[in-house]
């Protein structure tokens, strides 16, 4: 529940103020290490660390193409560790970025296929797809924390990692952030 709280955070503040830095880091740009994890953790929690990873989108539309943006990002200072040597838990943490990263290419690839009609439904229509994406984004983030028991569970911390690995190979990373979607003119 907190992931998704977090990601519904985001999509508030990005989609009504798509300019505002978020001071992180893409996916593309390097793993994970300790000192990225900048923010404090929350004095009530058992957890040993929180990742904040967000699907990020910007979009502008001419009378004939919608231009998106879109980004797996990573944001330090929402992000918290009470353990800075364990490389097994760096790991996990990672994969949580690493579903994002995912759930971002998969989001891009329904953009590409999808036929947006007009401006006007295009805002509503890529709201919505967006929405879809989360949903599954969250249920994913439960079912890895769930499975792994928050990494505790090694054995399917293992079989997670081959699963994720996986699915990073099969989607397409080369698509380009930025996507140029022709609308579909009906006369």
């Amino acid at each position: 529940m907190l992931i998704h709280f977090l990601f519904q955070m985001v999509l508030s503040l990005f989609f009504f103020a798509p300019n505002q830095p978020i001071n992180g880091f893409d996916w593309s740009k390097k793993k994970l290490s300790w000192p990225d994890f900048k923010g404090t953790p929350p004095l009530s929690t058992s957890f040993l660390a929180l990742t904040s990873s967000d699907i990020r989108y910007n979009l502008s539309i001419t009378e004939s193409y919608l231009k998106v943006k879109v980004m797996c990002q990573f944001n330090p200072t929402r992000s918290w560790t009470k353990e800075r040597s364990s490389e097994y838990l760096l790991n996990h943490e990672q994969r949580h970025f690493d579903l994002t990263e995912y759930h971002t290419r998969v989001f891009k690839r329904k953009i590409r296929e999808f036929n947006f009609e007009t401006p006007k439904t295009a805002v509503r229509e890529l709201k919505k797809l967006f929405d879809q994406q989360l949903a599954l984004h969250d249920a994913m983030q439960e079912d890895y924390d769930e499975q792994t028991n928050h990494s505790i569970n090694q054995t399917n911390q293992i079989i997670w990692d081959a699963k994720i690995d996986s699915l990073l190979s099969i989607s397409v990373a080369d698509t380009p952030s930025v996507l140029m979607i022709p609308l579909i003119v009906r006369e």
